[in-house]
């Protein structure tokens, strides 16, 4: 599987484009607000580790039941929980990183 292969997957369509809005706004709101987050060399926010630690949109995103069945099937079942979290903003100049 991709999973096996990559090291993570791709679940198309799982969130509509209000969703997504409403997720956008949060992530940019605590990655704003929080002083160790990562900058681009414009000093907007890049990358924020921990969202889900000061969101409880971002929070309420980690245990979304799409998101907690389709971790569940590719750890075999296995209970688990969030290590580690990162929003990484898409730079659209290409700054950054060329997100393709």
């Amino acid at each position: 599987t991709e999973f096996e292969q990559k090291g993570w997957t791709v679940v198309p369509s799982v969130f509509g484009a209000e969703d997504l809005a409403i997720l956008e706004k949060a992530a940019l709101r605590v990655s704003e607000a929080m002083p160790h987050s990562g900058r681009d060399a414009t000093g907007k926010p890049a990358t924020c580790h921990g969202a889900h630690l000061h969101s409880d949109v971002l929070r309420a995103l980690s245990h979304h039941p799409e998101i907690l069945t389709r971790a569940q099937q590719l750890l075999g079942g296995r209970q688990y929980y969030v290590h580690q979290s990162r929003v990484n903003h898409k730079n659209t100049k290409g700054a950054m990183t060329d997100w393709q």
